[in-house]
């Protein structure tokens, strides 16, 4: 095979446009041991080709699969799923019925108010009651605020 014959060979495999007849020709030149140095990297990609076309695929890849999966490892994987959801079940129905329900809640109740002085009073009780509340955490913030000032102060003097 002349250069420029193999040349132009080389052109239309590379351009994808070879047959399959023009293509065994440049394997069978590629496959000889003396091949010029200018076509040294071609040679490789031909015998690259070669042994590609040696390798026997397998007959299927679920066959791949199941070589990987043992029947036993795949029971014992879902057993071990099985036992985790039962113990996250069983564990959290105890704590559900062993945290007492807080059953002492109290909820606001609408009740009409015809007499003025009645209504005086309850609204002034509920007031006395939320001022009571506020004071508590007005007192307990004030409490926390100096309790940080004495960290700054320590941190300050270090």
């Amino acid at each position: 095979m002349g250069f420029k014959n193999l040349d132009i060979l080389l052109e239309k495999y590379l351009a994808g446009e070879t047959t399959l007849e023009e293509e065994r020709q440049l394997k069978a030149y590629f496959s000889k041991e003396d091949v010029p140095a200018e076509y040294e990297s071609y040679k490789k990609i031909f015998a690259f080709t070669a042994k590609e076309i040696q390798l026997t695929p397998r007959e299927t890849i679920k066959a791949d699969i199941k070589e990987g999966i043992t029947p036993s490892r795949f029971r014992r994987n879902s057993l071990r799923g099985i036992a985790a959801a039962i113990s996250i079940f069983l564990v959290s129905m105890a704590v559900y019925f062993t945290i007492p329900q807080n059953s002492t809640k109290t909820y606001a109740s609408v009740k009409e108010i015809d007499n003025p002085e009645e209504a005086y009073a309850i609204a002034k009780e509920a007031l006395y009651l939320v001022s009571s509340k506020l004071n508590n955490g007005a007192a307990k913030a004030a409490e926390s605020v100096e309790r940080v000032k004495t960290i700054n102060l320590y941190v300050k003097e270090k």
